[in-house]
């Protein structure tokens, strides 16, 4: 059972650590978390750290600040070939697929034929590692007019960024041809014919990409709140602006002339085996919204909205 020579004990790990505090003017809070998990193959694994802060003031009666950031960080490591839409087959590969044969022979990857060794196409074939790194965080002022009672103003702007990273490493396993008996030529003996290359990856290559994608948000709201006797009052005006921006780039080089190593240095100089892309974009938009609530002794109810937006899409 090849199933039992990749098989790993899975484990995960995960800590936390928060603060808080502060008094009826101050509030503060600051946390972090850190989780590692190893999946059930040796190159299976995640990990993610998390820092978030934040903290409230009250500047003066009536006018309140805030600000919160958090920030994380994720690695992930999976082999090259089995792991995401093929995970499933490979799984019966292991546990069915020449259950007649040993995996290893004196140390060696043995070939059964086919796609090649199994355990070599999980722990010998590469990788297809993976990361992204984020940043978060949101601004907001808030006044209550002292001398217009039930009005106030909010103004709040967020910040995010969002980086991300992968590097694809493929590489043919060196596999072992060992003498074969009996009648159907299923027993395999120590006796070694030949060394071969694994016929997955059809060709050896690496592969890296990188993104980018950055946001703003900018809003600014007005609300106004009242009751006047029998009569309530409730007016909200907000005005919203976004923009994004994104950018992509890949680049994929094959073959290993002299040495086979996951560096660009090493990889074929031919402009047949080099390749690569990119891309960039911005989108935005700018909303107004207004929202009428009235009523009488609570039994009459007059409800009125509008929205207008402008996007660049359109422009």
């Amino acid at each position: 059972n090849y199933l039992d020579y990749a098989y790993v004990t899975p484990s995960t790990t995960d800590h936390a650590l928060n603060v808080s505090g502060g008094n009826e003017k101050l509030r503060y809070y600051m946390g972090g978390n850190f989780m590692s998990q190893n999946g059930f193959l040796e190159k299976l694994k995640f990990k993610r750290y998390n820092v978030r802060a934040s903290l409230e003031a009250i500047i003066v009666e009536g006018l309140t600040a805030s600000m919160q950031l958090s920030t994380n960080y994720n690695t992930r490591q999976q082999p090259n070939f089995g792991v995401g839409d093929d995970l499933l087959s490979m799984y019966g590969k292991w546990t069915q697929f020449c259950f007649y044969g040993p995996p290893y022979i004196n140390g060696n990857l043995v070939n059964p034929g086919w796609i090649g060794n199994p355990i070599g196409l999980i722990n010998e074939s590469g990788y297809n590692n993976s990361g992204s790194r984020g940043l978060d965080a949101l601004m907001t002022l808030q006044y209550k007019v002292p001398f217009v009672k039930g009005l106030s103003v909010k103004v709040s702007y967020s910040k995010n960024n969002t980086m991300g990273e992968g590097k694809v490493y493929q590489i043919q396993p060196t596999l072992y041809n060992y003498k074969r008996t009996g009648t159907t030529q299923k027993i395999f003996t120590d006796t070694l014919l030949n060394i071969i290359k694994a016929p997955y990856p059809s060709v050896p290559t690496l592969s890296t990409s990188n993104s980018n994608t950055g946001s703003y948000q900018f809003n600014t709201q007005v609300s106004y709140a009242r009751g006047f006797g029998k009569h309530f009052l409730d007016l909200m005006f907000v005005s919203e602006i976004y923009e994004q921006t994104f950018s992509a780039n890949n680049l994929t080089r094959q073959n290993f002339p002299i040495i086979t190593t996951d560096q660009y240095f090493a990889t074929s100089s031919n402009n047949a085996d080099s390749w690569g892309g990119g891309s960039e974009s911005t989108v935005g938009r700018t909303s107004y919204v207004g929202r009428l609530n009235y009523d009488y002794q609570q039994k009459y109810l007059l409800s009125a909205s509008l929205r207008a937006d402008g996007s660049m899409m359109f422009a």
